[in-house]
Parts: C-alpha cells; structure tokens; sequence
C-alpha cells in the first residue's frame, strides 16, 4: 500500500507555461512545460516528440510504506509537442578549439 496520489495545484498549460501535459505512469504523474527560452540554436519550428526515461533511486526512501514507491523505471513519450521560438535564431557562441 502506497499513500494516495495527490494532483499537483496547476497545470502547467494554465498558469506556468505557453503549453504542457502530464502522464500518470504507476507512481509517477510525468510532466513538462513548455516556455520562451534563450540560447535556442537552430531550433525549427513545429511539433515534437518529447521521450522521458526515468530511473528508479540507488536507495529506499525513509518509510516501509513509501520507500516502496518508485521501484521500477518508466518511460514516457508525449507526442506532437509545439515548440515556437520566440526570437530569430543566433549563430552558437565560438569557442576554443
């Protein structure tokens, strides 16, 4: 038995970012945002495939209830993720090499 799954406050899409979107994946609720950035070389316009591999921890967390939790690994693939720039691209910065 694990304790009950809680919802975050805000979806991300709504309040934090130009879009989001979460997956429940057994204990794991994965999300992402997505915001205006900086620093985007080359970066295309359009839809994405956004894959998230996460890996369970080297140790049990603190409990015999809890510490059971995220035990196995997961993957996650959020499919057609929009991704603008929000400037022209720049040339990366030189660098010694």
């Amino acid at each position: 038995m694990t304790t009950a799954h809680a919802n975050p406050p805000m979806d991300p899409a709504q309040d934090v970012a130009k879009d989001g979107g979460t997956q429940q994946v057994g204990d794991y609720l994965v999300g992402y945002a997505i915001e205006d950035a900086e620093g985007m070389y080359n970066l295309e316009d359009g839809g994405y495939t956004l894959r998230v591999h996460v890996d369970p921890p080297t140790f049990m967390r603190h409990d015999e209830i809890n510490g059971r939790r995220f035990t196995e690994p997961v993957g996650v693939e959020f499919a057609g993720v929009r991704i603008e720039r929000g400037a022209e691209p720049v040339d990366p910065p030189e660098t010694d090499g």
